[in-house]
């Protein structure tokens, strides 16, 4: 059984994912899905967390994410990386206390999850250089 912050994270990817990708509220996605799944009130607070910090910070977020991928474009990527990478970069600038390589790796679960095999390789290479900067 994952952890809530595990839970967190993968709610916070299924509510984003639907916003950046066709428009939709990503709030209203997250409550959506806590009346679904009726998740603890930890998991609510660090998912809400993670959602409103990733849309706070998004342009800086992708910029941190541009300037890591050397030569691969930014607007190459696909959504659902774009997405993984922007929660594990907010937590990596904005969520001190939590270990980076924690952050690392359960980005490659949900990528695991969520995106192609190859992704898997490439969301831990680019956040692996960013956390190493940080």
């Amino acid at each position: 059984m994952a952890n809530r912050r595990s839970k967190a994270r993968e709610y916070a990817l299924l509510s984003l994912f639907p916003q950046f990708l066709e428009g939709s509220n990503a709030s209203d996605s997250l409550e959506y899905l806590f009346d679904e799944r009726k998740p603890g009130e930890a998991v609510r607070e660090f998912a809400r967390e993670l959602l409103e910090g990733v849309l706070e910070h998004q342009v800086s977020l992708d910029e941190r994410i541009a300037s890591s991928l050397d030569t691969w474009p930014f607007e190459r990527l696909g959504n659902i990386e774009k997405t993984i990478l922007r929660i594990a970069v907010y937590e990596l600038m904005h969520c001190p206390a939590t270990p980076p390589s924690a952050i690392l790796n359960e980005a490659v679960s949900l990528s695991e999850e969520y995106a192609t095999p190859d992704s898997t390789r490439f969301v831990n290479g680019v956040l692996a250089n960013i956390a190493r900067k940080e």
